[in-house]
């Protein structure tokens, strides 16, 4: 049946504006994601509209659905970053956390280890010669996606769009276990364990059975909503 798929790149990532690594705020990103799809729904109010995110953009969509309600279809989330594998120590939090109101825009290596990315080197070696990667992130960024992760995790219950979860359950970037707890207290969500997958579900070995698992349930969608 086919897809149209629209792509924006989140301030201070990608080509677009600002600071490496930094939102100007987060309502300002939910803020964008809006525009997005209202932008969408004037060219076309016909169209059924999904939202798409992974790792950091899962949590920006969880967060917006829940925030917003917004009049579409569904949301997917893969990977989403709701919590780190690791709990952060609190040398490096309380230090945020006090630059938080003072240098908000101040950056850090954000640690990533690239090993967890893929189990495809070839992936690996694209993001390591990729101009557009950088490894920066701002303590205001840091701070409020822990925080937001948690919210979303804790009113989770209030989704009320149909939602599509997916995670690898070797994941070492973003916590498993927290996005199957998402799911169970969302009655409205579909949670969906890839053995062995690392955190770019898209873009690891077995990328063909996760995009098979998304085309399922958008034909799901489709077939119970008459799209």
């Amino acid at each position: 049946w086919g897809a149209n798929i629209t792509a924006i790149d989140l301030q201070g990532h990608g080509k677009s504006h600002g600071k490496r690594g930094h939102f100007h705020s987060y309502d300002s990103v939910m803020d964008d994601i809006e525009n997005a799809l209202q932008k969408l729904q004037r060219e076309d109010d016909s169209l059924a509209v999904f939202l798409y995110g992974h790792s950091m953009g899962g949590n920006l969509v969880l967060n917006y659905c829940l925030r917003k309600n917004p009049q579409i279809q569904g949301v997917i989330a893969t990977s989403p970053a709701l919590r780190p594998t690791f709990k952060p120590p609190i040398c490096k939090t309380l230090p945020a956390k006090i630059l938080y109101p003072i240098l908000p825009g101040f950056t850090v290596p954000n640690g990533l280890d690239l090993k967890g990315v893929s189990r495809d080197h070839s992936v690996i070696d694209a993001y390591k010669n990729d101009p557009l990667v950088h490894d920066r992130i701002s303590v205001q960024l840091a701070v409020d996606l822990l925080e937001s992760g948690e919210w979303a995790l804790e009113n989770a219950h209030l989704l009320q769009l149909p939602a599509l979860l997916i995670h690898g359950d070797v994941d070492s970037l973003t916590h498993h276990d927290t996005t199957k707890a998402f799911a169970q207290k969302s009655a409205s969500s579909t949670f969906v364990s890839f053995p062995g997958a690392y955190h770019e579900l898209h873009n690891d070995i077995d990328k063909e059975k996760a995009f098979e698992r998304i085309a399922e349930w958008l034909d799901a969608r489709r077939n119970n909503t008459g799209i």
